[in-house]
């Protein structure tokens, strides 16, 4: 579908097919193709530059662990990669699957929790 999308973009031509053109019409209203690269337009922001699910981990990772890293959570995660300026199909999937596989943050949790749990009478 996104090919069709870019497709559409880069050369304005629709497809044959109504139900098609319409869909693909639909997908590609917030899009925009700025200097060979696919951005989404926000309302009210900047343009958000569309990252591939290739790039996606390395860009989550220097964001959760990088110079300025807290090893926030998930949802936090996926506000700060937008705030960056970058856009992923499934950014919020993403963003859980990676902060799941952090062991600082999981170690943090753990021991808060353990913390907590002791602190009962």
């Amino acid at each position: 579908m996104w090919k069709y999308v870019i497709h559409l973009l880069m050369t304005e031509i629709l497809p044959q097919d109504k139900y098609e053109a319409k869909k693909i019409q639909n997908c590609s209203f917030r899009l925009q193709i700025y200097q060979e690269e696919l951005y989404k337009k926000l309302w009210d922001g900047p343009l958000l530059l569309c990252v591939s699910a290739t790039d996606i981990p390395r860009v989550l990772a220097e964001i959760h662990e990088g110079w300025c890293g807290s090893h926030i959570g998930a949802r936090s995660l996926a506000i700060k990669v937008t705030r960056a300026g970058y856009y992923g199909l499934a950014l919020v999937k993403d963003s859980v699957a990676y902060v799941m596989k952090c062991d600082t943050l999981l170690h943090t949790i753990l021991s808060k929790v353990s913390n907590g749990l002791r602190k009962c009478p």
